[in-house]
């Protein structure tokens, strides 16, 4: 703090220990000290991380986890939420996480030892469905990485059974079914669900997609226009939608997704808009708007983008002569 009265990580921490030291073991709340200096990093402990210095502080280890977690930084992410659980053993919230951590981390045995752990420590006061549904959603998914499907099965189906309008032991097995490709199995998985949840708009998404990777492009917008009719701002729903009828031409249906989808989407939803926009023009002879939406497209895409040589001879193509 001597050296920079400006850094909130020292700050923090300071404060921090300081009430720890004399005693009061409950969470940190920031005061204004802590908020204005927070505040010249946007407010964001990711950006302070980089800049100023660990903090440790329970609340902001949590929230720079989360950051790791996001960035595909299992490992980094579990040694930030191990410091929340040090500090504050009974945070429910932190190790649900950890114990999924270990499973992205590529340690399900760990995984498995801290879900036994939690159930041990919190399970005679009852979990809340959500918890349960998230244990189940880990244990699954470790086992899988264990190359023990028939337990994940024996999980997941067990909990679809307590909790059949719950999502998630439904979404979770159709997604380890779609990783180990039991593309069939995915597809009863799903339309078991949906004879229970008819109108969840996520099962409605992903069966769509699966028709169209299997190659029934008339199935999938039905499909997809049920989600839609719950959602018309779905973003997987309108790229998915699109995907299907630019399959069987449907060339104004899909400029009409796209252009919907260009104007609520963000980030991967949006660079696929515009590519699509332009490639929808390009079918369409429409020469200056397939221009002018491939060359934005590269202006957005990140490198390595597989679209992007396409779009690089498309632009040359329409470049070179006035007709295609």
């Amino acid at each position: 703090m001597q050296l920079n009265p400006a850094n909130p990580a020292a700050y923090v921490n300071l404060a921090f220990n300081r009430q720890w030291r004399e005693g009061k073991h409950t969470e940190y709340k920031p005061d204004e000290g802590a908020l204005g200096r927070l505040s010249l990093y946007g407010g964001r402990w990711d950006a302070v991380l980089d800049a100023c210095g660990p903090v440790d502080e329970p609340s902001a280890c949590y929230v720079i986890a989360q950051a790791f977690q996001q960035g595909g930084n299992f490992r980094q992410a579990g040694q930030f939420l191990e410091r929340t659980i040090d500090f504050i053993p009974d945070n429910r919230s932190a190790q649900l996480v950890s114990v999924f951590l270990h499973v992205m981390a590529g340690l399900p045995d760990l995984a498995l030892q801290r879900a036994n752990a939690f159930r041990t420590r919190f399970g005679a006061a009852g979990l809340s469905e959500d918890e349960e549904l998230e244990l189940v959603r880990a244990e699954a998914w470790a086992y899988m990485s264990k190359n023990e499907l028939p337990a994940a099965e024996r999980i997941l189906t067990a909990a679809q059974a307590k909790y059949p309008r719950q999502s998630t032991p439904w979404d979770t097995q159709a997604d380890i079914y779609m990783q180990l490709g039991r593309v069939t199995n995915a597809v009863e998985t799903l339309e078991k669900q949906l004879r229970l949840q008819p109108d969840n708009p996520q099962a409605l998404v992903k069966y769509g997609g699966i028709l169209i990777r299997i190659g029934k492009f008339n199935e999938a917008p039905t499909q997809l226009d049920r989600a839609l009719r719950l959602n018309p701002n779905q973003e997987a729903a309108l790229l998915n939608r699109a995907l299907a009828n630019s399959k069987l031409d449907r060339l104004d249906a899909v400029q009409r997704d796209y252009e919907t989808l260009l104007s609520v989407a963000k980030s991967s939803y949006r660079i696929a808009a515009l590519f699509g926009l332009a490639d929808v023009h390009f079918r369409k002879k429409n020469r200056r708007e397939s221009l002018r939406y491939y060359k934005e497209f590269l202006n957005t895409a990140p490198p390595g983008s597989p679209q992007i040589p396409v779009a690089r001879d498309r632009i040359k193509l329409l470049e070179s002569s006035g007709s295609f």
